[in-house]
């Protein structure tokens, strides 16, 4: 289908500025921004099976999240599959990535299979899904890492709880410089958290993993695919900060 959308507003150019302009999308999705002085005429128009007025509308590409939760399987009442993908792309998100902390766990070869057989029921947008760092997320056994990025892992991350052991970190590292897929490390000291079981819990609670994290980052054995997830204190951006200028990425 050949789309048409006059009168939108887009950014476009290096700098980024504002313009009204009509774009055009083909059937094989390249899109062409047509400038207001090189309106199309009305037979060059109707050339389209569809236009669209975007008129005091801002066009701009999609959106990918690379944080959600779905809640499916085992929370189906706060979300599930289905209406987790209507509600993002009626936000613009076209791509998302899933959390694993679902009831059970995304962190078998089994339970991955049967969640991405589902995801293909709904074809909205598309769903990629991370899977547990550790074996019911317990922070003791690494999961089959390798075999689940075979079967389409995109992550692996203990979202919600920590990865603690040292040894496990590395080793989920090591992996991820295999298998490309990063390491998304929730920026929690959850056994610190504990002590604070009424909140609010000081920020070391999170700046000294993700200050201890930044060191597996450091070292050149391990790998460069590790992603912080939801800093919220200002020391925790500034280590940031820090291992961004150090690692030149």
């Amino acid at each position: 289908m050949n789309i048409l959308i006059k009168n939108a507003k887009a950014y476009t150019g290096k700098d980024l500025q504002l313009e009204t302009c009509t774009i055009s999308i083909d059937k094989e999705g390249l899109v062409k921004i047509i400038r207001t002085t090189e309106e199309q005429s009305t037979d060059e128009q109707n050339q389209y099976n569809h236009v669209i007025n975007a008129e005091n509308l801002v066009v701009m590409p999609a959106f990918a999240d690379l944080h959600v939760h779905f809640r499916d399987p085992g929370f189906e009442e706060k979300e599930t599959l289905e209406s987790g993908q209507k509600a993002a792309i009626m936000g613009g998100v076209t791509q998302v990535c899933t959390m694993p902390n679902t009831k059970p766990a995304m962190d078998r070869e089994e339970r991955l299979i049967s969640y991405l057989e589902k995801i293909h029921q709904y074809p909205y947008i598309d769903v990629l899904p991370s899977v547990a760092v550790t074996l019911d997320q317990d922070g003791l056994n690494i999961t089959a890492l390798k075999a689940l990025s075979q079967i389409g892992a995109v992550a692996y991350t203990d979202d919600g709880r920590t990865v603690m052991d040292p040894n496990i970190l590395t080793e989920a590292l090591r992996i991820s410089n295999e298998t490309r897929c990063p390491v998304m490390t929730h920026s929690e000291d959850h056994e610190a958290a504990a002590k604070y079981p009424n909140g609010p819990y000081p920020p070391e609670v999170e700046s000294q993993i993700v200050e201890g994290h930044w060191y597996f980052r450091r070292d050149r054995r391990t790998s460069p695919y590790r992603t912080p997830q939801h800093y919220s204190v200002f020391r925790s951006g500034k280590i940031g900060q820090k291992e961004r200028a150090e690692s030149h990425l």
